[in-house]
């Protein structure tokens, strides 16, 4: 598959989710913790693709989420760009295609993007916030999965 092939397929990835997240990600919460669609969607692409490509489409959803959602812009993509250039940096590090590893990705990414998030705009006492950052990363960890599943056959295909 050609370069810009996987780039249009990765740039309509995202932005499905970024349209579910926007759209249905508040119909998804459970117990007040509501699903990170977007960053289920920019893990497993990080994964694959490296931790420069990984950065640049977190940068791009970061700034749609900001413009669009409501989180504060800058808070929000900066916080996706260090969480896809953090995983991925795995992409070569660790045997990628293991579930286990894509959903302590997962968890690791959504973990990242919250508290770079909150050290960016602080939203007042840290500690119900770690404590929907945490179930956040859970969810988002479960969503990873299918995700990498749905990605990987896209792109191997």
């Amino acid at each position: 598959m050609n370069l810009a092939r996987q780039t249009v397929l990765v740039g309509l990835i995202l932005s499905a989710a970024i349209v579910l997240d926007l759209a249905l990600g508040e119909g998804w919460t459970i117990r007040g913790i509501r699903p990170d669609l977007t960053l289920a969607a920019l893990v497993p692409i990080a994964l694959r693709f490296g931790a420069g490509a990984g950065s640049g489409w977190g940068l791009m959803t970061g700034l749609i989420l900001g413009a669009f959602g409501p989180i504060a812009l800058t808070s929000i993509a900066v916080s996706r760009v260090v969480a896809g250039w953090t995983v991925g940096l795995l992409n070569l590090r660790v045997f990628r295609d293991h579930v286990l590893v894509t959903a302590g990705a997962g968890m690791i990414g959504s973990l990242i993007a919250d508290i770079g998030q909150y050290m960016i705009v602080p939203l007042g006492d840290p500690k119900p916030f770690l404590v929907l950052a945490v179930g956040r990363s859970a969810y988002t960890a479960a969503l990873v999965v299918p995700m990498s599943l749905f990605i990987r056959r896209v792109f191997d295909s």
